[in-house]
């Protein structure tokens, strides 16, 4: 209950400065969900606003650990397919941290990530 009142304290204080700031040309998701309107001229209310963005938060969040625990799942039952990355970071890497630059240098865990699927 204490976080629900957190985020909700947080959420109605975003949604009561983009009302107050009034419609500009900034294109995000709040907004659009306060400021637009529907044919009739009706506007979502600040609860509507909130449960949207709430909603939207949950979706982004249960996606990305869903694919992820996929992915440690599928890694994680293949040895082979372990060796092989073990190996294709190493190559990249040489051993040394890990970049951004040498993601460019890593196919396989690409393919991985791309391909791991929720059944």
């Amino acid at each position: 209950m204490a976080a629900r009142a957190r985020i909700d304290q947080v959420v109605y204080a975003e949604v009561a400065r983009a009302r107050e700031v009034g419609p500009d040309d900034s294109v995000n998701v709040l907004s659009t969900l306060v400021h637009g309107r529907d044919d009739r001229g009706s506007g979502l209310s600040d609860l509507e606003v909130r449960d949207q963005v709430v909603s939207l938060i949950a979706a982004g969040y249960e996606t990305t650990s869903g694919a992820m625990a996929w992915l440690v799942h599928s890694v994680g039952s293949d040895p082979d397919l372990q060796r092989r990355l073990r190996a294709e970071l190493d190559a990249a890497t040489g051993g040394a941290a890990l970049t951004a630059a040498a993601l460019r240098d890593l196919p396989l865990l690409a393919a991985t990530v791309t391909e791991t699927r929720t059944p």
